[in-house]
């Protein structure tokens, strides 16, 4: 987890940021940038119908054309807005995982997260004109559709303690004991309700 210099404030998972929505305004779901051309209705693998304002999200794996968009969002979210480091964002786990990917009507990446083999959600991030509008959200549920669809592991994240409420609200719950990740308070939350726990 890091604080970037800009005073935004960002929320570990297992060791990976998702930035918080509280920190910018939420008065538009919508970038300001030249060319945009307005809403649009997103799509989303596994969700049906659910729609987004002025993006959408594709689920992807590590590919050539994938790895590049992905690696985009990082490298600006957190190695050159928050100061992490290459050697600690590129893990090595990338071609393991399935990646949800947002894109902007124009199609450019905006945003993105990832689910490993065991479940684990995180390397969560949004560029920041696009903060504040629900796609921290809308990332990490269409992960949880693809684990469900799956038959996977319960899907389980790391968070700092001032953003538990917010996964909660997305149906986490916290379990284990409070440790830290680089000096930064957190919890392990898991999905309250998964596919065999639920009956």
């Amino acid at each position: 987890s890091r604080i970037d210099g800009a005073g935004s404030c960002a929320t570990g998972i297992d060791g990976d940021r998702l930035l918080c929505a509280k920190c910018t305004p939420r008065s538009s779901c919508l970038p300001a940038s030249p060319g945009h051309s307005g809403p649009r209705a997103g799509r989303v693998p596994y969700h049906g119908a659910m729609r987004h304002r002025g993006y959408s999200i594709d689920i992807v794996d590590w590919k050539p054309g994938n790895d590049t968009a992905l690696a985009e969002i990082r490298r600006a979210v957190f190695v050159r807005e928050q100061g992490v480091s290459e050697a600690e964002e590129w893990d090595g786990l990338d071609p393991q995982c399935v990646h949800a990917l947002a894109r902007d009507s124009n199609g450019t990446p905006v945003g993105c997260g990832r689910l490993l083999p065991d479940g684990r959600i995180g390397r969560m991030a949004v560029l920041r004109g696009w903060r504040g509008c629900g796609m921290g959200a809308a990332l990490l549920r269409s992960l949880l559709e693809v684990a469900r669809a799956r038959g996977g592991p319960r899907p389980f994240l790391h968070a700092q303690e001032h953003a538990i409420g917010f996964y909660r609200r997305l149906g986490f719950v916290a379990r284990g004991p409070r440790f830290l990740d680089a000096g930064i308070a957190h919890r392990e939350m898991v999905l309250a309700c998964w596919p065999r726990s639920c009956g």
